[in-house]
C-alpha cells in the first residue's frame, strides 16, 4: 500500500470505519440493556476469565486506568460486576462478575460476532470472516510490538 492511495482505500481509514460501524450495530442491542460497547468489552473479558485485576482488564483492552475506572463504576452500579481489593495486596483492585453479569452472557452471547454475521452473512461467509479476523489479529500483534 502506498501513500498515494485514495483516502477511502487506505487501511487506516477502512479499519477505523469498520470499527465504528461494528460498534454502531452492536450498540443498538446493548443500549436496550443500558450498556455501552466499552462496557460490553469489559464483560467479554470477564466472561472469558472471571475475577481479574482492573489493571489486567485495562491492559487487555488497551484502556488507561482513567478510562477504565468510570466504566467499572457504571458496571458495578448496574449490578453486573463487583469490585474488591485483593487480600494479598490492598492496592490491587479485583473485578468479578455478579449473577446478573453471568446471566447477561446467556442473553447476549457473542453479540458482535452475531451482529456481523447478520449484517454481512450472505456477502461474507464464515471462512472469509475467520480469515479477516486472523489477519487483523496478526496486524494488531505486529503493531503492538512497536
Amino acid at each position: 500500500m502506498t501513500g498515494d492511495a485514495l483516502f477511502d482505500e487506505r487501511l487506516d481509514f477502512q479499519l477505523y470505519t469498520a470499527s465504528r460501524l461494528l460498534q454502531q450495530v452492536c450498540q443498538s442491542r446493548l443500549g436496550e440493556r443500558g450498556l455501552t460497547y466499552t462496557q460490553y468489552l469489559v464483560l467479554r473479558v470477564l466472561w472469558e476469565r472471571d475475577n481479574q485485576g482492573a489493571g489486567d482488564i485495562g491492559q487487555r483492552l488497551g484502556l488507561s486506568g482513567s478510562t477504565l475506572t468510570p466504566v467499572l463504576q457504571r458496571l458495578e452500579r448496574g449490578g453486573w460486576v463487583a469490585r474488591s481489593h485483593g487480600m494479598a495486596d490492598e492496592r490491587r483492585l479485583l473485578v468479578r462478575l455478579t449473577k446478573r453479569g453471568y446471566r447477561l452472557k446467556e442473553q447476549l452471547g457473542d453479540l458482535a460476532e452475531a451482529m456481523v454475521s447478520e449484517a454481512v452473512g450472505v456477502e461474507m461467509g464464515e471462512a472469509e470472516l475467520s480469515q479477516l479476523t486472523a489477519l487483523l489479529g496478526r496486524l494488531n500483534g505486529l503493531l503492538s510490538r512497536r
